[in-house]
């Protein structure tokens, strides 16, 4: 269910979208904010319940212990979320004060254009080499780019036309008041989208004057890293101030509780292991958001529950904040090899690979292994299992949740006994494309692949690997090893014979990852049979606080969806008891006088 949700995010944006440019096309501003609310609540929540299920079922199924890889496509979905966020605090603004009016109306129409320029990014083959999840190219660019022109022209026009006519007030600028934190929030939430998306749009405007290139995780997690404390201190600080405020009475006695609070944690942190000082900085943040709003739940707000949502998302992304820091910080892991039957320890656990379970049927099957922790103990069930869209073996995690850590059992290598070349684990190299690895005193890189069309006779494809393969003298020489795949499962290897005797061979490919699986023998070499495991054995503390703290933040956007929903249905009935609405630009004169 995560694309339709996804999806159903992506396609809620059009109404927002579609009220903003009517509000500006009729120049009649009074109604759009309670009707577009409930719609921008909606995105909101569809693209955050998409981003927290692909962030689980990447540490869950996938394998590879992480929730976030800063990956072009997820990227896809995070700035247009981004751009939605701060336009939710927007129209609390517009809605209170009259004030950001154009600002609103530009980033209603800036979210669904995001969208479709997210849209050409997975769909144009732009990141085919940079993204997991993208298309290559589907011969629709074309058709994508009229489409997003055509919407960012109309809406420059209106927003250019109707500019002048468009008179709020001003935001409140005292550090007092709860406008000015909502502007703030804002703000951060524009810029954070905006790096983003450059570093996103990176292949695109690279490929302008040479290679295409990407840019990597640590860009994006240096840019947000103090947008992400500013944003997290200032929602600790938020409940407490008013609306209108000038100045501060018992307000910063009040938010000096939360501090202290948030101050122990960090120091029970310092004391627990954390050092380097980013990562201090942002446990104090993350703490100081979540106690500052969890104080102010408890002990001062009164008033419908469903009126408590903001303090309720604020409260968890805090605890996001700190699960996503101690989780990946402090999170350890060894890699270890199993013969059946073996016992073997990692990071203090004895570890017995019993046997593997073949599902009826098919060639999926779950491996049984033993785990014991001293007088503990439980049977973990990684699996490992052919694709046959992949045309490779996948695998999936098992995952031990416990209070404070999860202990998690990744599959990387399994071999079975009696299985063909491809069961050697040390006579066969993976790599990645562009990788080299050596195996026999010998380099070996993988450059690209050659896709062929169908082999002459059958439905069958080929797909060949062009490696260059340089010896301990400098010698070069290119070798094409192929793999033919047929529609009733079968495999025919294509072989290279390099100078010295040794034979290569292509024994899998993962086209998605842009990895094949090279294989060596000699000839008249006895293949060694044997049952072997490969297992990453990690633990992840405190991970739980990611979801706890995701899931939170979500139900309080459920709850705001809620309230936001009653409101646009009070003002429907109201506009219906009046029989009709008010003639277009009848509200400018009301808001000249207020101005």
């Amino acid at each position: 269910i995560h694309p339709p949700i996804v999806f159903s995010g992506f396609a809620a944006t059009a109404v927002p979208f579609s009220l903003a440019l009517g509000a500006l096309t009729l120049n009649r501003y009074k109604e759009w904010v309670t009707r577009a609310q409930p719609w921008v609540t909606f995105s909101v929540i569809m693209l955050g319940t998409g981003l927290t299920m692909g962030g689980y079922w990447a540490y869950k199924v996938l394998g590879w212990g992480g929730y976030w890889a800063w990956d072009p496509v997820e990227n896809s979905v995070i700035i247009p979320w981004f751009i939605l966020l701060g336009l939710m605090h927007g129209l609390i603004l517009e809605k209170r004060e009259g004030s950001l009016r154009k600002s609103n109306l530009g980033l209603a129409m800036l979210a669904f254009i995001l969208i479709m320029f997210g849209t050409f990014l997975t769909r144009s083959g732009v990141l085919a080499d940079f993204s997991v999840h993208s298309f290559v190219d589907l011969g629709i660019n074309s058709y994508l780019v009229t489409f997003m022109l055509s919407f960012i022209g109309l809406g420059l026009f209106w927003l250019g036309y109707r500019s002048r006519s468009i008179r709020v007030p001003e935001v409140n600028r005292s550090l007092m008041s709860r406008e000015y934190f909502v502007f703030l929030a804002m703000l951060i939430f524009a810029v954070t989208a905006a790096l983003v998306l450059v570093g996103t749009s990176a292949p695109l405007f690279t490929r302008l004057w040479g290679d295409a290139s990407a840019v990597n995780a640590e860009y994006y997690n240096k840019i947000t890293f103090p947008l992400g404390v500013a944003l997290a201190l200032l929602m600790g600080m938020y409940p407490y101030f008013l609306w209108r405020a000038k100045k501060g009475t018992q307000v910063w006695k009040k938010i000096g509780v939360a501090a202290l609070m948030a101050l122990a944690a960090t120091s029970m942190a310092v004391m627990w292991g954390v050092h380097r000082p980013s990562y201090v900085i942002l446990t104090y943040a993350g703490s100081f958001a979540f106690f500052g709003n969890a104080l102010y739940l408890i002990l001062y707000f009164r008033g419908p529950w469903y009126r408590g949502a903001s303090y309720l998302a604020h409260s968890g992304f805090g605890l996001l904040l700190i699960g996503v820091l101690i989780s990946s910080a402090f999170s350890t892991s060894e890699k270890i090899e199993l013969r059946q039957n073996d016992v073997r320890s990692a990071l203090g656990y004895d570890l017995k690979y019993v046997g593997r379970a073949t599902d009826e049927g098919s060639r999926s099957g779950r491996l049984e292994v033993a785990v014991r922790d001293g007088d503990s103990y439980f049977m973990a069930y990684p699996r490992f299992y052919w694709s046959e869209f992949n045309q490779a073996y996948m695998r999936k995690p098992h995952v031990m949740k416990s209070l404070f850590y999860d202990i998690y059992i990744s599959p990387e290598e399994h071999y079975d006994e009696g299985e063909n070349p491809a069961d050697r684990f040390d006579q066969a190299l993976e790599l990645l494309k562009g990788q080299s690895k050596s195996f026999d005193n010998v380099e070996y890189t993988f450059t690209d692949f050659e896709i062929g069309s169908h082999v002459d006779g059958s439905d069958g494809m080929r797909v060949t690997a062009l490696v260059d393969v340089r010896t301990y003298d400098g010698r070069v020489e290119r070798i094409k090893p192929y793999l033919e795949l047929s529609s009733d499962d079968s495999r025919v290897q294509g072989k290279a014979t390099l100078s010295s005797g040794l034979v290569v061979s292509l024994g899998g490919i993962q086209a998605d990852a842009g990895a094949i699986l090279l294989e060596f023998e000699r000839p008249g070499e006895q293949v060694r049979s044997a049952s072997l495991l490969v297992l990453e054995v990690s633990t992840k503390p405190l991970v739980g606080l990611v979801w706890i703290g995701a899931v939170m933040t979500i139900l309080g956007a459920f709850l705001a969806l809620y309230y936001r929903t009653r409101e646009a249905a009070g003002q429907e009935d109201r506009l219906a008891e009046r029989g009709t609405s008010e003639a277009p630009g009848s509200d400018r004169t009301e808001v000249s006088s207020s101005v």
